[in-house]
């Protein structure tokens, strides 16, 4: 992962709850990034580049969606604050772990990946566009959804519990 110096830019902070892909339910794919992308984002699996990884591709309705998850590098620990994980993201053309989700999953997602604070029990979409969760009051079957399970408060960061409902 890459470490971004601007202490205006805040990136989503994700971590794996419960993933299926963890215990051999799933699995996990080494992706090549076509942007500079947070962890915590949805995408599908492109074309086979070679070495083992894929080209990353949008999530869209219909496609396998795979969750962005890699671990924070710290090149740079000198100052405290540039060692918080929201300081991290994954550079273009860094090939990162991409997990295949299924329902049942459960992953927590830092509260600047949602286009507005969820509520326990509210659901979540995925927009490729922004690439921020959509919050909704009712579930969408015909594509990732999740719903909300609880907000997590810590010292330096607030998080949200999310389990699939669908794929």
């Amino acid at each position: 992962m890459a470490q971004d110096f601007n202490l205006e830019n805040k990136h989503i902070v994700a971590e794996s709850t419960a993933l299926g892909a963890t215990y051999y339910a799933n699995h996990i794919f080494s992706v090549k990034m076509a942007d500079d992308t947070d962890n915590g984002v949805i995408c599908s699996r492109g074309e086979y580049i070679g070495d083992e990884y894929y080209e990353f591709a949008d999530y869209a309705a219909g496609k396998e969606p795979m969750l962005v998850l890699a671990p924070p590098v710290m090149p740079f620990d000198g100052l405290k604050i540039y060692t918080s994980e929201d300081r991290f993201y994954n550079a273009k053309d860094a090939v990162v772990r991409c997990y295949v989700l299924g329902v049942g999953d459960r992953f927590s997602l830092s509260e600047v990946a949602f286009d507005a604070a969820p509520s326990d029990g509210q659901y979540v979409t995925f927009d490729p566009a922004t690439k921020l969760y959509t919050v909704g009051d009712a579930a969408d079957n015909s594509q990732f959804c999740a719903k909300v399970l609880t907000k997590i408060v810590r010292s330096n960061l607030v998080m949200y519990k999310l389990v699939v409902e669908s794929v």
